[in-house]
């Protein structure tokens, strides 16, 4: 899946407009992994055309993979004959699908639970499900905490680069905060930014030009370069390709450059990109440095 586009939306529902008129009655479907709304960016008409509004709430459908697609897998299993090589291919699809979302199949769920011994133990301590239950917050309350500490971290970084000024982010663009940090914490993937303004720009196509931090459920956690003018995003100049040799960097209309930082993934706290590893600060310090070093590439080439 994939962070919204400016404007997202509102295209889709022009093409269906124009493509499928009566007798024929569209459908719009915003399909993320927890059913979230899309973004005010996604549903508004394009920034610096003749066209204004926003689409309306009944006008399109959101549905998720925890929910919609998860029931609709498990509904064709059962129809589908388990020596199949369809039920394979859905089962497989269905395993990687549950990975996303933070489930599990009832039968892993039940054979991690036995071999656990954690119901015998209730059953003999009920005075444990209180502890266990304060634990369970405080393992959320620690996965947030690191990453709200490895962000600030970052932060502290970037404005003791000469070139980089921190700056509100635009609206629409919610700013990190612990509200964020708690929200991967629980598996939610809620969307979160720090904006740093480039100082020192000659080239006029490039003054506009944004270094962003960000985490959304499309790119996890990235730090890219955007072009913003009075608030609003705008395309960048034509010339997307000069971060090609960028190791995992990519580009459209409307980032120059974004790189996802393979080695953490904010929405795990085990494993060995899970946020529970930036506890020690050689693994911590790792990743800034990987964040740096992009950060000194891009403010190379934007001069």
């Amino acid at each position: 899946y994939a962070a919204d586009q400016e404007a997202q939306l509102w295209r889709y529902q022009k093409v269906l407009d124009a493509q499928a008129g009566l007798p024929l009655t569209s459908h719009l479907f915003y399909l993320t992994p927890d059913g979230c709304e899309p973004s005010p960016v996604s549903i508004s008409a394009p920034v610096n055309s003749e066209e204004t509004g926003i689409l309306e709430a009944g006008s399109y459908q959101c549905i998720s993979y925890q929910n919609e697609i998860h029931t609709w897998l498990s509904a064709l299993l059962k129809d589908v004959p388990e020596e199949s090589r369809v039920h394979h291919i859905l089962t497989q699809y269905r395993e990687v699908l549950m990975e996303v979302i933070g489930m599990h199949s009832r039968e892993e769920a039940i054979k991690e639970l036995e071999n656990s011994g954690l119901m015998d133990d209730i059953a003999e301590n009920q005075g444990d499900i209180s502890a266990l239950a304060k634990l369970t917050r405080s393992v959320f309350f620690l996965h947030a905490k690191l990453l709200e500490e490895l962000i600030e971290t970052i932060h502290e970084a970037l404005i003791n680069e000469p070139r980089l000024e921190s700056v509100k982010p635009p609206d629409r663009w919610k700013e990190l905060d612990w509200t964020i940090y708690e929200g991967w914490a629980k598996g939610r993937a809620p969307s979160g930014y720090r904006f740093y303004r480039i100082t020192g720009v000659q080239d006029d196509e490039l003054k506009d030009v944004y270094l962003v931090v960000g985490m959304d459920a499309g790119d996890r956690f990235w730090i890219g370069l955007g072009r913003f003018r009075g608030g609003e995003h705008v395309e960048v100049p034509d010339d997307r390709n000069r971060f090609s040799d960028v190791e995992g960097a990519t580009h459209n209309n409307w980032w120059l450059s974004w790189v996802t930082i393979q080695e953490l993934d904010p929405v795990q706290l085990e494993g060995d990109s899970g946020v529970g590893k930036l506890v020690t600060q050689e693994k911590k310090n790792a990743v800034v440095n990987k964040v740096m070093a992009l950060c000194g590439r891009y403010l190379k080439e934007i001069i």
